[in-house]
This record gives structure tokens, C-alpha cells and sequence, in this order.
């Protein structure tokens, strides 16, 4: 099976792995019917807005609803364009904001998105922003947009380029016992090019070209530039942060993808802008910190404390892909360590004691990450070698996030300690209360072992009674076990009696039809004289305290 993407490797292969891994799984997925693409509409004094989200791995029609149960998330590019399409038709919606945070995605239709949202920015002012990472195929869709902007300066946009993925899945298929037979005509060699094969590859190699040459000249007609600047200044398949102060050229605003970043209280940097100074002064306290820490030691960057499983090649391959690390470690990458070799600092070899990993999309120290790298220090596992000269600082380092965790479970205790120990307290300032409330258990449990008793009593009335047939006494028991509640019974009692009655008063007007006449239906009916039937309503009467009579019940004189 042969798909083509435009797509950030990690995030691709998370992907198709887990839609396999589901899609093997014995489940039935539920039908999830119809999802709505959301829209949001505001109106302003000019007209109105609109807003939708594009987020996850791109797809022509989205994940597999089995997957959507799994927690899989993805856009389809059907519901992109509905959404366009419909916003196009509201004539009062002037400006247009996509939110995108998108690692790319599929190529099939992917082209069609980004015409819909060039023909609508022909009528309406549409910006993209980059609300964490904005790859390939997504990059793709935005480069149609009048604006692009990122909410952050850290945020990450490019990976411009095309991967074809073969997926094997004779396996999978003889699990289930489905064998596959391929014929290839003989004038057709490369219909199923296999990229195992030096053959193979040359075909995918270049059809693979092929549909890169169409995304750059797209890029190119968007943002209005030369198809060899996008060749040459934008990334050449990797991802560029938003703004890097210290290498403006490998930014993504210098190199011209984006046209501004934002930095918090309504303040942004547009494209060809310089430094702030207030930026300049915060970049000088963070190298008067590095120089600081000993060579090797990582600085203390207060990162939000994330209690989840810590598994470090996971994390690393995160951490790789959200600091555009592809090649070789950014700056920004080995921030997720304890410790580097600063001597060897481009190889990924040289990271010791990770313990961070990318949680909603941002930095988050992982506390058993924290533990682990705390037992290596101490010689678990082995250990970890590191100069000796570095130890003291990494281990200060692990202690400042030691006492953070620590602080937070205190936090966590202390709450937890008060919610409890609050009518204690309580009691104990207020011994009398402490009594009153003892008394109230008491009757409490005196009354419900009462009630109990009563509600077993009135089931055992139905259980041993002859009058009632096996159901109503099946349902005595269940409601004597804890199975039902009495007002169950109580209903289909009530509900079998009036059934009974009904049942009895006709089948003893069947039994005395003939033997009494009875009078015709347009007949006047007549007073009858003491002891004598003479009316319909007299005959039920009379039928009604024969049966009492039977029964050993006298009427009351």
C-alpha cells in the first residue's frame, strides 16, 4: 500500500502507527455519525469574523472513526474545504483566522485545500497562525493565506518537502488469513514500484520530485517570491523556529515564511524588524546565567512539572521534532537535559539525563524523568559518567526541580489534610456536636434497618400469598435479595390485580349470559324493586357480591 505525505517524519510514523496498531485490534467502532467542522462566528463593528481550527495529522477524510475513539486526532481536507466554502457564502464576513497546528499530512487533496483557501482570500482577508507547529502539508495550506503569523516565538514552521511511505502489510493480511496475488502486465514494470529495490526507489525518488517541484511553486505563488528562495532560504526540509535573536537568519520570519510573531501584551515583531530591547535585556540575563553553570551543566529553565509515564527515547524523538533538531541538536534541544558534552555538543550522543519531554505541545519537566536522572547521580542502574567538575552544578540543577515537585505534593497533601481533618476539628472544639451527630448515625442506621424490615415483610406478603402467580412472587424474592425496589413490585401488583378484576367481572357476565335477560341496549332503564335484576348495572352488582360471597367476604348490611 503506497501513500504519499507532506509530512514531519516523527509525527507521520506516531501516526500510521498508531491507526495500524488500532485498525488490527478485534474492535467494532461505534458509529460516531456526522462531525461538524467547527466554525466560529463574531461579529464586530466592521462586520463579521471567523475562525476555524486545523490541527493533527492532514488527511483527505480525517482518521478512521475506530481511531477517533482511540484518541487519534486529525483534520480532513473535505471538512476544511465545507468550511471555506460556507464561510464564502456569508457575505457580511470580512477577515478570516485559521488556527493551524498541523505536523502535515497526506498529499492526495491537498492541493484542493490550498486553491479553496486561495479563492476565498479573492473576497475575504485570511491569516494563518501558527499556534505550535505549522509542517509541510500544513505549510502548504497556509502559504495561500495573505498573512501568516506565529502566537509564539518558539513555534515551528517548515519541513517543506515530500515522503513516500510503503507499508508492507502482507503480514497483517495472512494473520487473517487473506492471501495476495499481484499480476503486473509486462509493459507496465514500474506500476508498483517496490522501493527496496535500486529500481524501485529511482521511480518513487522521482515522482517524489515531481510533487515537491508543484508544493515549492506553490509556495512561491503564495507568498508572492521565487521558487529558488523557497529552495534555498526556506529550511530545505527542516523546520525554523518563529524568531531566534541571536541567528535571525535561521529564523522563519527572516527567512520570509511568516510575516510576524507575537511576544505577549499586543506586541509583535513584523518581518525586517529588529530586536527589541526588553528581548536583548532577557537574552542578556540568560547568558550571564549560562556563563554562570559549569561548561557541561544545563541551566534551570522553571519548566510547568507534568506527572505522566516517562519514556526517554519517546521523549527525545519529541523533543527532536519540536526544537527542529532533524539533523543535529538545536539550542533550544538541549534544554531537555541535565547534562551535554559541551565539547561534542552536535551529536546527539553527547545528551546525558534527559527529563523533559513535549506535553500539549509545550516543554514540560516529566517527574519520573527528574527521578531517573536523580538515581543515575546516585549510582542507579550504573550510573551516568559525567565530569566530576560538572556533578555539583547538574546536581543542583535536579534539586531546584526536586523541590519544585516536592513543594507541589506538599501543596496536594496539605489540601487534602484540611478537607479532612475540617470536621474533626470541629467536633473536637464542640464536643456536644460530636455527640448530636453520633446520635443522628445512630438512628440512621436504626431507621434503615426498620425500613429494611418492613420492605422484606411486605415482599414476603406477595411471596407466600396463593393469589399471585410465579412472576410477581419471582419478583418478591429479587426485591428480598437487593435486586429490585419495593415501589417495582408494588406497581406490577397493582398492575396484575386491576388485570384480574377486569378478567373476573368478564368472565362471570360470559358464565350468567342466557340464564338472565338482558335488557335492550336503547331500552330505558328502570328502577328495579329490592331483590329483583331488572338493569345491566344490576346484574354486575348482583355478579360482584355472588363472587364476595363465594370468597367467605359478607357484604356490610
Amino acid at each position: 500500500m503506497e501513500k504519499i505525505y507532506a509530512c514531519e517524519e516523527t509525527a507521520l510514523i506516531d501516526y500510521l502507527e498508531a491507526v495500524l496498531s488500532i485498525s488490527d485490534r478485534n474492535v467494532e467502532a461505534a458509529d460516531l455519525g456526522p462531525v461538524e467542522f467547527p466554525v466560529i462566528f463574531e461579529e464586530t463593528e466592521e462586520g463579521e469574523n471567523a475562525t476555524i481550527e486545523i490541527s493533527g495529522v492532514l488527511s483527505r477524510t480525517g482518521p478512521p472513526p475506530i481511531a477517533q475513539l482511540f484518541g487519534i486526532q486529525g483534520t480532513a481536507y473535505n471538512d476544511i474545504i465545507k468550511a471555506l466554502d460556507m464561510i464564502g457564502q456569508r457575505e457580511k464576513i470580512r477577515n478570516v483566522k485559521i488556527l493551524m497546528n498541523t505536523p502535515g499530512g497526506e498529499v492526495s487533496g491537498l492541493d484542493e485545500v490550498w486553491q479553496a483557501v486561495r479563492n476565498l482570500g479573492q473576497k475575504k482577508n485570511i491569516t494563518v497562525v501558527n499556534t505550535g507547529l505549522l509542517a509541510s502539508a500544513g505549510y502548504w495550506i497556509a502559504s495561500a493565506a495573505d498573512t501568516i503569523e506565529a502566537s509564539s516565538p518558539v513555534n515551528l514552521t517548515g519541513s517543506i518537502g515530500v515522503v513516500i511511505a510503503q507499508i508492507n502489510n502482507r503480514e497483517m493480511l495472512e494473520k487473517h488469513g487473506i492471501k495476495r496475488v499481484e499480476i503486473i502486465s509486462r509493459n507496465a514494470p514500474d506500476k508498483r514500484p517496490d522501493g527496496t529495490t535500486k529500481r524501485g526507489r529511482a521511480v518513487l525518488q522521482e515522482e517524489a520530485d515531481a510533487i515537491e517541484r508543484v508544493f515549492i511553486g506553490r509556495i512561491a505563488e503564495g507568498r508572492g517570491i521565487e521558487a529558488a528562495k523557497v529552495k534555498k532560504d526556506f529550511g530545505q526540509g527542516r523546520v525554523m523556529v518563529a524568531w531566534d535573536p541571536e541567528k535571525g537568519k535561521e529564523s522563519a520570519i527572516k527567512a520570509g515564511m511568516i510575516d510576524r510573531v507575537a511576544l505577549g501584551h499586543n506586541r509583535v515583531i513584523e518581518a525586517g524588524e529588529g530586536m527589541p530591547a526588553v528581548m536583548k535585556a532577557l537574552i542578556n540575563a540568560a547568558d550571564q546565567e549560562e556563563a554562570e553553570m559549569s561548561a557541561g551543566a544545563t541551566s534551570f529553565k522553571d519548566y510547568p512539572i507534568a506527572d505522566r509515564p516517562w519514556d526517554a527515547t519517546a521523549a527525545d524523538r519529541r523533543m527532536r521534532q519540536a526544537t527542529g533538531s532533524a539533523d543535529k541538536p538545536s539550542a533550544s534541544y538541549k534544554n531537555g537535559f541535565f547534562w551535554y558534552d559541551s565539547e561534542n555538543a552536535e551529536n546527539f550522543t553527547a545528551y546525558k539525563l534527559p527529563f523533559v519531554d513535549i506535553v500539549d505541545g509545550r516543554p514540560h519537566a516529566i517527574r519520573r524523568g527528574v527521578f531517573a536522572a536523580n538515581g543515575a547521580m546516585k549510582g542507579a542502574r550504573g550510573g551516568v559518567q559525567i565530569p566530576a567538575g560538572d556533578r555539583t552544578a547538574v546536581q543542583s540543577h535536579i534539586d531546584k526541580y526536586l523541590q519544585k515537585i516536592n513543594k507541589q505534593d506538599q501543596q496536594k497533601q496539605t489540601k487534602g489534610e484540611c478537607e479532612k481533618m475540617t470536621l474533626q476539628e470541629v467536633i473536637k472544639e464542640n464536643p456536644e456536636l460530636g455527640k448530636e451527630i453520633e446520635d443522628l448515625r445512630a438512628e440512621a442506621h436504626k431507621a434503615g434497618r426498620e425500613e429494611l424490615q418492613k420492605t422484606i415483610n411486605q415482599a414476603l406478603n406477595y411471596v407466600e400469598s396463593e393469589k399471585y402467580n410465579d412472576s410477581i412472587k419471582d419478583m418478591g424474592f429479587d426485591v428480598i435479595k437487593g435486586n429490585m425496589d419495593l415501589p417495582s413490585l408494588l406497581g406490577a401488583v397493582a398492575f396484575y390485580d386491576r388485570t384480574q378484576a377486569q378478567k373476573d367481572v368478564q368472565e362471570a357476565a360470559e358464565d350468567s349470559e342466557g340464564i338472565r335477560p338482558v335488557p335492550p341496549q336503547n331500552a330505558e332503564p328502570t328502577g328495579s324493586d329490592p331483590g329483583e335484576i331488572n338493569t345491566e348495572e344490576d346484574h354486575l352488582a348482583e355478579v360482584i357480591r355472588f363472587k364476595k360471597e363465594v370468597q367467605g367476604i359478607r357484604p356490610t348490611e
